[in-house]
């Protein structure tokens, strides 16, 4: 049977390329293989008919078809789209269905913090999760289409669901496809398409050429097109629409629009005082609104539709419910309306839906383009109503408060409370200098102390998320010393400057300020300040090297946060840090895994970033380099895809750094350097700039270069000596080996007497390890015995604690002062680990800074790469392509490209033929 919602389609002319691949797609489909479908164009060149088309045929071949679609008045709407698509009601007999409902009423009341933007997220998600649940499990057991008509005016939640599922059409027979307009972009959606490329299937409707316009016109006559037809059909521009207008209005020289008011005027006068109401609910409207706006009753207002429905103007769309045929038809009836009609129909269309229960977010951009200059009445409801659009459209939200703010009198308390609003809500759509640049122009103007309070937080956040932490911290500062200020706002600034300060601003300040926040929280009981403020202890306690206590506080954080209405999941990434530093690894992956999925889910890059920065971590230490740099690159991409400076230089140091260890090519860890310092400006993050000055002295070493490197290294030591002790303890190996090869034997051991103190605070097995590590190189160079016994006990400790990079250099130091070799499987398995494909030589350390290779009998010219760009120089040699690669090995086909871009470059060759030869050769 045909869903309902699927419009009955034209007998389409002069599509037949794009019917040929939607015919190939279906049949694939029918064989299991899921993919994306984007069909694209300017308005009315039969998007709808086209992509209607193919649900029929679809339909038709025993595929499931879910067709939604969106509409521009209820674009802000949380999943409205689907949830009606879906027929998502709690009293629904099937349970996937009744739990979508359950999610979206449990999360519709959560508390909002407005502080945090990252909350939007763990908002989104439930809901999201539970709908992906829905059509998955139908896809699953039969092919599935979702299709989403007008795409263009999705709200975010749609879109989210749309990113959840692209990631699933490679697994599960699953089309999602979706109409979108040319000239309106989704940044969404671009994303979507760019990272699921291969799966991707896109079909830009151009105009219809003469011919086809003509074939079409004369279809839609039923007859010959006389010769002023034919003149009204050159002025169509290829479009359908505009074709079917003009092919049967008679006027001389009339445009599409005349066309469409000439259908409007010929209706009678109650009909179309009904269409007219109906334009400003949107493309689908219901009798039930229209009744109470017109004081008509249904049975009324259905007989008054029937003329527009056999006109052609509207079409039915189940009980009770009603669509334009296009929105073209439904825009040019509201655009040729009085403008004080227009206005008052937006005023009675917001009462009517406040009585009806509606989505706020609905009734608030009805408010907006109704509301007259000075209603700040208004003007406030519509601010209210964004608090709860922002948490799933957060660019929507701007838009609202944007006009809610052109409402009001610059200066008044509620045009200072939209500013400060409309600051938080860019700030969730990761427009941060947008939101800074508002922020700034609206506390030019004088305003209430509570206004100006409000716009000063908005502008202290806005400074951290371009990364300008002193300056943030220093806003935070001027506020808490406000007497004015009441305590529950000050604990929630004192817990935001505590984080600041944490992450090398002001440590000395920043746990005086998280325990004030703290005493404050507890005792109005404020748990989100209270959150902040654990938050805060913990990073401080990691920095210092206590990690147990790190561990205790953050566990403490998400768990409580989990006793109220609302999630941040950033939590979780104090939480997995402090896990990774106690040894804990596992746990704290499958936070970061969880944690992940759900910032993914929504889209939200910032939270994306930090999971992936706080894995890279974790990797450098566990020698799980691969997928340490595939982590730096998703966030280099983020970099160049959502302008966000979050994370850098920290990930392309890391990058850099490994690939520095690996022996590289110069010009791969020249790209990387590059892009590390372009970003280390002045108010990059403390943590990048750490990383950045260990990938300096790596890349100086490797160029021979020592004397820097040691000074450079020496430099990041003792800058993080008040700041973060747990940093020294990390590099204080490499450390030592420079002080050794520049025979410094006294700088080596004041090293090891500087960590003592950390790794007795620190108390974990790696930690412990490190110090053994460095108590033997220095041992070994004193000419004392006891050089065996500690870097023995290191590689108990290091191999127990997973720190694969640190064992292998210690078990080669080992080798190198016995003759038994006792360690060779384990250095080989461990240099097949970290794709160093042959042993280095031991020469103190050697390993932490790439090394050398060991001398073989014949120069093995593919000795130089990584076990993954082997595999992938395998797969090439074989004559496979990039996406064939991706495909075999399970990786993405930039992930692949980017491989076979390093073998090309290692392996001197510039094609495939070329090294399929060399493979041949070796």
């Amino acid at each position: 049977m045909i869903d309902v919602g699927i419009p009955n389609p034209p007998s389409l002319i002069g599509r037949e390329t794009e019917q040929l691949v939607l015919t190939t797609l279906r049949a694939e489909h029918r064989d299991g293989r899921g993919a994306l479908l984007a069909i694209e164009g300017h308005p009315g060149m039969g998007k709808t008919a086209l992509l209607a088309e193919h649900a029929i045929a679809s339909v038709a071949d025993d595929i499931h078809v879910v067709w939604a679609r969106a509409s521009q008045i209820d674009a802000i709407r949380p999943f409205g789209c689907l949830l009606d698509a879906l027929d998502c009601r709690l009293h629904h007999p099937d349970p996937a269905n009744r739990r979508v409902a359950q999610a979206l009423i449990a999360v519709s009341d959560a508390v909002i913090d407005p502080f945090r933007f990252e909350t939007d997220a763990a908002w989104r998600f439930p809901v999201q999760e539970a709908i992906s649940d829905l059509i998955l499990s139908v896809a699953e057991r039969t092919p599935t289409l979702l299709a989403i008509d007008d795409a263009q005016w999705a709200d975010a939640g749609t879109l989210g669901v749309m990113a959840a599922l692209a990631r699933r059409c490679g697994t599960v027979p699953l089309v999602v496809a979706w109409t979108l307009r040319s000239a309106l972009r989704v940044d969404a959606i671009d994303q979507i398409v760019g990272r699921f490329a291969d799966s991707a299937v896109r079909l830009e409707l151009g105009p219809l050429p003469r011919a086809d316009v003509r074939a079409l016109g004369a279809k839609l006559v039923g007859g010959v097109l006389e010769a002023d037809a034919l003149a009204r059909l050159d002025h169509a521009e290829g479009n359908p629409f505009f074709i079917s207008a003009l092919a049967s209005y008679g006027s001389e020289g009339s445009t599409p629009t005349d066309a469409v008011l000439h259908w409007f005027a010929q209706l009678q006068r109650s009909t179309a005082d009904v269409l007219a109401v109906a334009s400003i609910l949107g493309t689908t409207f219901e009798t039930s609104l229209l009744s109470t706006m017109t004081d008509r009753s249904i049975t009324v207002i259905m007989d008054e539709l029937e003329p527009a429905v056999e006109s052609g103007l509207v079409r039915r769309q189940g009980a009770g419910h009603y669509a334009f045929a296009h929105d073209l038809i439904r825009s040019t009836i509201e655009d040729h309306l009085p403008g004080s009609l227009r206005t008052a129909l937006h005023r009675d269309a917001a009462r009517v839906q406040t009585l009806n229960g509606s989505d706020e977010g609905v009734i608030a951009r009805h408010l907006a383009w109704g509301a007259r200059v000075g209603d700040e009445s208004a003007a406030d409801q519509i601010r209210v109503a964004c608090l709860q659009v922002v948490r799933h459209d957060a660019n929507g939200a701007a838009e609202l408060l944007t006009n809610a703010g052109a409402l009001c009198v610059p200066g008044s308390e509620i045009w200072a409370q939209c500013q400060a609003d409309l600051v938080v809500a860019l700030q969730w759509a990761s427009r941060s200098g947008d939101a800074l640049a508002v922020a700034n122009a609206a506390i030019a103007h004088r305003s209430s102390k509570s206004g100006e309070v409000a716009l000063r937080i908005a502008r202290a956040n806005s400074l951290a998320l371009v990364n300008d932490i002193p300056g943030s911290a220093a806003e935070f500062r001027r506020l808490i010393d406000d007497p004015a200020l009441d305590e529950g706002m000050r604990s929630h600034i004192l817990g935001e400057l505590s984080i600041l300060e944490a992450w090398g601003i002001d440590r000395a300040g920043a746990r005086a300020h998280a325990e004030r926040a703290l005493e404050i929280a507890k005792g109005i009981g404020l748990v989100q300040a209270e959150l902040k403020a654990l938050c805060s202890l913990s990073a401080m306690s990691l920095f210092d090297g206590d990690v147990r206590d790190a561990v205790v506080l953050a566990r403490e954080a998400v768990t409580k946060g989990r006793t109220i209405r609302i999630d941040t999941p950033a939590r979780e990434i104090y939480l997995a840090l402090a896990l990774a530093n106690s040894d804990e690894t596992d746990e704290a992956r499958l936070w970061l895994r969880d944690g992940q999925a759900t910032a993914e889910g929504v889209l939200d890059g910032w939270l994306v970033s930090r999971y992936h920065l706080t894995r890279m971590a974790i990797e450098l230490n566990t020698g799980d380099w691969s997928s340490a740099v595939d982590d730096a690159e998703a966030v280099i991409r983020m970099y160049d895809e959502l302008d966000m400076v979050n994370g850098m230089p920290q990930a392309p140091a890391v990058a850099g750094i490994i690939a520095v260890r690996r022996r590289s090519p110069d010009d791969v860890v020249a790209r990387y350097r590059e892009l590390a310092q372009t970003t280390a400006s002045d108010g990059a993050e403390p943590a990048g700039m750490m990383y950045f000055g260990w990938l300096e002295a790596m890349v100086a070493e490797r160029n021979g270069r020592s004397a820097e490197a040691l000074a450079t290294l020496r430099f990041v030591f003792d800058a993080v000596a008040a700041s973060a002790q747990l940093v020294r303890l990390w590099i204080a190996p490499d450390l030592v080996r420079l002080y050794l090869t520049a025979t410094d034997v006294e700088g080596a051991a004041a090293i090891v007497d500087a960590i003592r103190p950390v790794v007795k605070r620190v108390g974990v097995g790696s930690a412990v390890g490190m110090l053994r590590c460095c108590e033997g190189l220095v041992a070994g160079a004193q000419g004392d015995a006891r050089e065996g016994a500690f870097l023995r006990e290191a590689a108990r400790w290091l191999r127990k604690a997973g720190r694969r990079p640190l064992l292998l250099d210690v078990l080669q130091q080992l080798d190198s002062v016995s003759s038994e070799r006792a360690h060779d499987d384990e250095i080989r398995e461990l240099s097949e680990h970290l794709g160093l494909s042959k042993p280095r030589a031991a020469t103190g350390l050697s390993g932490l800074s790439g090394g050398s290779a060991a001398s073989g009998a014949g120069p093995d010219p593919f000795a130089s790469l990584t076990i993954a760009e082997r595999n992938v120089a395998e797969l090439v040699a074989e004559g496979l392509t990039n996406t064939e690669i991706a495909t075999r090995l399970s990786i993405s086909k930039r992930t692949a490209e980017f491989h076979v871009s390093h073998v090309y470059l290692k392996l001197g060759v510039s094609s495939r033929t070329a090294l399929a030869a060399l493979r041949r050769l070796s």
